[in-house]
């Protein structure tokens, strides 16, 4: 259980941000970002539950099969690269960054497509090693994962240095401490 842990704690903070939120928002009107705010956190909830699950799937390989615990691995790290790129959308839409070409729109995605095909067709790669105190995965598709928080967070640093001047004060100190996170 303990290599869990964790995960649990971090589920009970999502939990208690998606209470508070929802008590809040009732209160008043919703809007574009609210709706980009809920995306959000619905992913983090879905892929910390999927973490949880692939923590669990990892350290009781002798009781999971090897084809269910790569197939909740890949949907884990596919959950983890959409919640990396819609962190970086939800950053570009609260400094209204969001590009207004379909084209750099789509490039603006393109990375998380890659990656998301990198992950799927590198699945047979992963390993799982013991650790410490845990067991773990290592590969190809958690490289990929890594690879995308380093690039959409350079992204955000661009964006944010690009938008200084158009973002409230208040959203310049929340961005900074995303970006502080990521980094």
């Amino acid at each position: 259980m303990g290599y869990i842990k964790m995960q649990l704690a971090c589920l009970v903070i999502l939990g208690y941000v998606a209470y508070d939120y929802y008590r809040e928002s009732r209160k008043v009107e919703r809007t574009k970002e609210s709706r980009h705010f809920r995306y959000l956190l619905g992913i983090a909830i879905i892929t910390m539950c999927l973490d949880t699950l692939t923590a669990y799937m990892v350290n009781h390989l002798d009781m999971i099969s090897d084809f269910t615990n790569r197939l909740w691995h890949m949907f884990f790290l596919i959950g983890m690269d959409t919640f990396i790129f819609a962190t970086f959308q939800y950053m570009l839409f609260i400094t209204e960054g969001i590009p207004d070409s379909k084209k750099k729109r789509r490039r603006i995605g393109f990375p998380y497509i890659v990656s998301v095909v990198i992950v799927i067709t590198n699945m047979n790669s992963l390993e799982f090693r013991a650790g410490v105190t845990s067991n773990y995965s290592m590969g190809i598709s958690v490289y990929t994962n890594f690879a995308m928080v380093a690039f959409y967070a350079l992204c955000a640093i661009i964006t944010l240095l690009n938008c200084w001047k158009n973002i409230k004060k208040g959203k310049r100190a929340s961005i900074t401490v995303y970006l502080g996170i990521m980094v």
